[in-house]
């Protein structure tokens, strides 16, 4: 049997670097079933820039999808989220209007609905999606990334009282990023009618990138520090585009040292680390 994939991201992502590695990719697999006494089977790798919420792919093309930690990445920032209505807020915070959490909430339920799963079920017969979540209903407690989005906004609040940001930027920019419970996913599959659902899981795990699993708080001042520059190298990975564009480049490395020392203090003072919610979905599309 041959095998094809095809990796999708957005447009502005670094394929060149993705395919570089690769080469590393084939000895693995080649090692691996090596071991085994096995031939690798015939796979050829292929990149598709676009958005997941645009028609990427001919009908029926493709035996399964696989969505990792990107279905919570919203098209834009909610509809009708203005101004300065989340004021001092970079996300849902703790002072977020529950107007503001239903706006996210509203624009989920439209990516979700109207666009993603539409597309993918037309074109897909097994997906898998992976998605960070929450663990209740609870909008406004989503366990390790509320906690990050905090710390971010935080540390921005920390450059406007030098001067390097303007407040009135601070209130105007809003993360598009949902994370959605698993009551919300299960009723939105069945809602949207075109796909069963086979499981739900849901894992709790640390949000150190460091941590084999989840233990008690870091010991140790040096560890902690360690593990605070991990947890920001990996927010500023997925961040870095949009603080840039909205607010400046100059002001990046600055602000994530901040975080640094925010996540690291954090680390230090809590007695037992908050966990990384993640829902994993097993669908299949109805023939």
């Amino acid at each position: 049997m041959d095998v094809q994939f095809f990796l999708n991201d957005l447009p502005r992502n670094d394929f060149n670097q993705i395919f570089q590695l690769l080469e590393q990719f084939e000895r693995s697999i080649a090692q691996n079933c090596a071991c085994k006494g096995l031939q690798p089977p015939p796979h050829y790798i292929v990149g598709v820039p676009g958005s997941f919420y645009t028609r990427l792919f001919p009908c029926n093309s493709v035996h399964l999808f696989h969505s990792s930690f990107s279905l919570m990445w919203l098209s834009q920032v909610p509809e009708h989220l203005d101004g300065n209505m989340n004021e001092g807020n970079i996300h849902i915070g703790e002072t977020t209007p529950l107007s503001v959490a239903k706006l996210y909430q509203d624009q989920f339920e439209k990516d979700f609905s109207r666009c993603g799963t539409k597309n993918l079920s037309q074109v897909a017969i097994y997906m898998v999606l992976t998605v960070p979540g929450r663990k209740s209903n609870d909008m406004f407690h989503a366990g390790g990334m509320t906690i990050a989005f905090e710390l971010l906004s935080k540390a921005l609040h920390t450059l406007v009282a030098k001067g390097h940001v303007e407040k009135g930027e601070l209130d105007s920019f809003n993360v598009p990023i949902y994370l959605p419970s698993a009551d919300e996913l299960r009723q939105l599959v069945q809602k949207n009618e075109l796909l069963d659902i086979g499981d739900i899981h849901i894992i709790s795990t640390s949000w150190n990138p460091m941590d084999d699993d989840l233990g008690p708080a870091v010991d140790g001042a040096a560890a902690a520090q360690a593990a605070g520059k991990s947890i920001s190298a990996t927010l500023r990975a997925g961040m870095e585009s949009l603080i840039m564009s909205h607010f400046r480049e100059s002001i990046v490395d600055e602000l994530f040292a901040v975080f640094v020392r925010n996540i690291t203090n954090h680390i230090e003072n809590v007695v037992e680390m908050s966990s990384l919610t993640v829902i994993s979905l097993s669908l299949q599309a109805r023939q």
